[in-house]
């Protein structure tokens, strides 16, 4: 799953979660999730493991990319980033 997160403020006021239609495609799906990434017009991406084809495509665009650990939930992640209070 993919999630759309508008914050402003300190505080999530829209969050959209899609499911992830690169995950199964069997080649090249990190250029494809960039892809969709970049097309939504986001300004950065978090997530826990970037392969080299999603973190070049991404940071090529222009995206901020922050990692943070495995398996953190969304809510904490966003508050370890100091993105939401």
């Amino acid at each position: 799953f993919l999630a759309f997160i508008d914050i402003a403020d300190g505080e999530v006021k829209n969050l959209n979660i899609v499911p992830n239609q690169a995950a199964a495609v069997p080649s090249a799906a990190g250029i494809a999730v960039a892809q969709l990434i970049i097309s939504s017009g986001a300004s950065g991406a978090i997530g826990s493991n970037f392969g080299p084809n999603i973190a070049m495509a991404l940071q090529q665009a222009g995206l901020q990319v922050l990692t943070v650990e495995p398996l953190i939930p969304l809510g904490e992640a966003l508050k370890k980033l100091g993105l939401i209070r």
